[in-house]
């Protein structure tokens, strides 16, 4: 299928999701009409192998699976499409701490099994083999649907594994990937355990893990039945020839829980007595092994926090590092240790605070003031220096101006702030003064800041507020814009964070096109060189920077290594590319681009379309000689 015939079929393309075997768009389907899923497999060995497995996937039909409509080839790129699923992830749950009845918990666990033995039973067996809460969609009349089959992993006879989820992915998968010669065995029990994995998440609040033995659900206090979860603790056994053999085996446990449970008691009531006797004899023994299991919990919490923190040196607050920081606070196996380890268990939340800090969203702002004060309140209780202390409520107080709370953040910055260092008591006027929208005062206050380089965060955050309050004086003028360039730099220079050299990149590129100054450009270009973890969007601005610069061959460059089917970076790229070949003199090539521009922002809706500078695109097709309006 040629591009023009692929945009005209799939309209309003938006990635969703992007992971290890391949990136997740949703696209409206002009002949179904209706929305669907197009998967796009980055992740490939054999093709042909792969278009095998899916045309097995093609002719499964179960009302707990989604239908999987096609596989299509769009200009060497791979994608299957399959239905949208309107509803709610499991991960939304776990996430949200959401308690779920034993009822519905059992109705689910039922439904998984039903599937999977339909599954599991099929001529080639397909085994989801990336069952996770995320896989697991809730829909709108309260049943799961299962999707996202990892089809680059395992399908009938093929027996390797490319990848694997962390937390759910069976003990075998890891060492099928480490070694993938080994004569392991993936089957229908590595569903099975990754089944049990997501409901002992969604029933426990704990992050499983398939490296070290998890506690037992049967030895936690909670509100469910002993038999389900023992049932689930005998799914999730490292021994495979000790789990449920069939997803039918388990079902058919779920309609005995009773006598699960029953059992279960009995083994108790022998294990109490035995108890009663073993304490007597080894009484000194176990406080001797629980101190030094107590030992080893500290180790292991203060090796995660470790690695959490040198992460967060390289990368900043990024998703996966925000996931991980996740599992460790809801993990209540640790929960009496970081009550002891409050400023580590502070510098946690302070990261959480961070990144819903970056978000720019009213929610993210109150999400961020409710991280930043679990920090405020925790770093107060240890003993942190008077400096430390000041930046934790530097922090929560900005979070909270920003969020509409002035009063709050008014009454903390009174009693911890000032009357200490002088950076810390602007950085709170200035945050105080954007929220009224004061934005004159702001500027104002800039002239007091002292100069140094300590307290990176705080003085970051302060740049790009000023920066901020310069744009949005009132009436903009040229000279504002600089200002604001100006401070976005300083806080570029002193950031290694994405996010802040990504927003003075942009920001000095525009300002660059408006003032046609080279300086700026060269900014530009030095902040998106910087950039470590790169996006589509990223590389795009990057070269579009390059056509602006006249460089147009590393701009196409730039360019052809971008694929990307994102509706946006598509008409961005065919502009550019439009813009190099005019610049190179090659003007049929630059004239088939500015077709094909005009044809991808046709696709594009009323939102998207707003991220295009349609006068930038009519400027060159005038310089192109192209005629008429076309748009």
């Amino acid at each position: 299928m040629d591009m023009t015939t692929f945009q005209r079929q799939y309209l309003q393309i938006t990635q969703i999701n992007k992971g290890g075997t391949g990136v997740i768009y949703r696209a409206y389907h002009q002949n179904l009409g209706k929305y669907v899923i197009l998967k796009q497999i980055t992740l490939m060995q054999d093709i042909s192998f792969v278009r095998r497995e899916v045309d097995i996937l093609k002719n499964l039909r179960h009302r707990f699976l989604p239908v999987i409509y096609d596989f299509i080839n769009v200009e060497g790129n791979w994608f299957i499409v399959e239905d949208f699923i309107d509803g709610t992830d499991m991960n939304h749950y776990i996430k949200n701490k959401t308690f779920i009845p034993e009822p519905l918990a059992i109705k689910w666990l039922h439904q998984m099994c039903e599937v999977l033995e339909y599954l599991h039973t099929r001529r080639p067996a397909v085994f989801h083999s990336d069952i996770k809460p995320g896989n697991i969609m809730i829909d709108a009349n309260g049943d799961i649907c299962l999707i996202d089959f990892n089809i680059s992993v395992l399908c009938g006879d093929r027996v390797s594994v490319l990848g694997y989820s962390n937390y759910y992915c069976a003990p075998e998968q890891i060492a099928k990937a480490n070694d993938p010669r080994s004569s392991v065995v993936i089957d229908a029990r590595t569903d099975i355990y990754s089944t049990a994995a997501t409901f002992y998440s969604l029933l426990s609040g704990i992050v499983p893990s398939a490296q070290t033995p998890n506690r037992p659900l049967a030895q936690m206090r909670l509100p469910y039945s002993e038999g389900l979860m023992r049932l689930l603790d005998r799914a999730m056994l490292t021994d495979m020839s000790k789990r449920w053999q069939s997803a039918a085996q388990m079902s058919s446990q779920l309609n005995h829980l009773k006598h699960l449970t029953a059992k279960a008691q009995k083994a108790k009531k022998r294990a109490i007595l035995l108890f009663i006797v073993g304490v007597i004899i080894a009484g000194l023994g176990v406080i001797c092994t629980a101190c030094g299991v107590h030992v080893n919990k500290i180790a292991e919490i203060e090796s995660s926090i470790s690695r959490v923190n040198s992460r967060y040196e390289t990368e900043g607050v990024s998703d996966s590092l925000i996931e991980e920081i996740q599992a460790i606070l809801s993990d209540k196996s640790y929960s009496s240790v970081l009550r002891q380890k409050t400023m580590s268990t502070a510098q946690l939340y302070r990261m959480l605070g961070e990144h819903q800090y970056n978000m720019d969203t009213q929610s993210g702002y109150a999400s961020a003031g409710k991280y930043y004060g679990k920090a405020w309140d925790l770093i107060q209780q240890s003993d942190a220096s008077d400096s430390v202390k000041r930046e934790y409520a530097v922090n929560y107080v900005m979070a909270l101006a920003v969020s509409g709370d002035s009063v709050g953040a008014q009454s903390i910055a009174d009693a911890y702030i000032y009357g200490y260092d002088e950076l810390t008591a602007i950085a709170v006027k200035v945050q105080l003064a954007y929220s009224r929208g004061e934005y004159d005062n702001v500027l104002s206050l800039a002239a007091e800041i002292p100069e140094g380089r300590d307290q990176v965060s705080v003085r970051s955050r302060l740049y790009k507020i000023i920066a901020a309050a310069a744009e949005k004086n009132f009436p903009l003028s040229s000279d504002d814009m600089i200002t604001a360039a100006g401070w976005l730099k300083k806080a570029a220079d002193i950031d290694p964070s994405d996010a802040t050299r990504r927003y003075a990149a942009s920001y000095c590129m525009n300002l660059g096109n408006i003032l046609s100054d080279e300086t700026y450009y060269i900014d530009a270009a030095r902040y998106y060189e910087s950039i470590i973890y790169q996006t589509d969007e990223d590389k795009v601005n990057y070269a579009e920077l390059q056509a602006v610069r006249k460089k147009y061959s590393e701009s196409l460059s730039l360019l052809n290594d971008i694929n990307s089917f994102d509706p946006v970076l598509l008409c961005k790229i065919n502009y550019i590319k439009a813009m190099d070949f005019a610049g190179l003199g090659r003007f049929n090539d630059a004239s088939d681009y500015c077709y094909q521009t005009i044809s991808s922002y046709n696709m594009l809706n009323e939102k998207q379309r707003e991220k295009i500078d349609v006068q930038a695109i009519r400027h060159l097709m005038q310089q192109i000689g192209i005629d008429g309006e076309i748009f």
